[in-house]
């Protein structure tokens, strides 16, 4: 399995009704072949100050496999979804983990 972690800093002129959209967007990459799971959310608001609580929008996807990973990235949902949404984070921090 393949751990797919994205992490975006929001501008802060997006409004409530962008960041809505911009999730149902990520949402819809779940039907990309390949995925097992895909959950995403705000920060918990955990009290251990260790917790990098900074980013807008955090998300998770689980691939079967790297071949998967990568016939997600090139498939056109998630490439129109980042031209269409490119505009509203400063920032992007990306982790992916091989699972054991």
């Amino acid at each position: 399995m393949i751990v797919h972690n994205v992490y975006f800093w929001l501008n802060d002129n997006v409004t409530s009704d962008e960041i809505e959209a911009f999730k149902n967007e990520l949402k819809a990459l779940k039907s990309i072949d390949g995925v097992v799971d895909l959950q995403l959310g705000r920060p918990a608001q955990t009290l251990r100050d260790i917790v990098d609580k900074s980013y807008s929008i955090g998300l998770m996807v689980v691939f079967t496999d790297i071949e998967a990973h990568d016939r997600y990235q090139a498939d056109v949902k998630h490439v129109n979804f980042i031209e269409n949404n490119k505009d509203k984070w400063n920032k992007i921090q990306i982790y992916d983990i091989k699972s054991d």
